[in-house]
């Protein structure tokens, strides 16, 4: 099986709600949002969120986004 390593954007932006800060993750490309109570944890949470998006689409026989979307 061929592997091949895959760079996607992400996004993320700190929100206030009420006296805290969340983070919310995005991967266009993808279509993959998340949110968590620090970079880190949204970094973790997301990433999981892609390998969770990639493993559906070959699961499903559709092609793996590789390019940047314009968004």
């Amino acid at each position: 099986m061929q592997k091949q390593v895959l760079n996607y954007r992400i996004i993320i932006e700190p929100e206030k709600m009420g006296r805290r800060t969340v983070y919310n993750a995005a991967c266009p490309t993808l279509g993959v949002f998340d949110y968590g109570d620090s970079i880190d944890e949204v970094l973790k949470s997301i990433k999981d969120g892609i390998e969770l998006a990639i493993e559906c689409l070959r699961d499903e026989g559709q092609e793996v986004p590789v390019r940047f979307s314009n968004w």
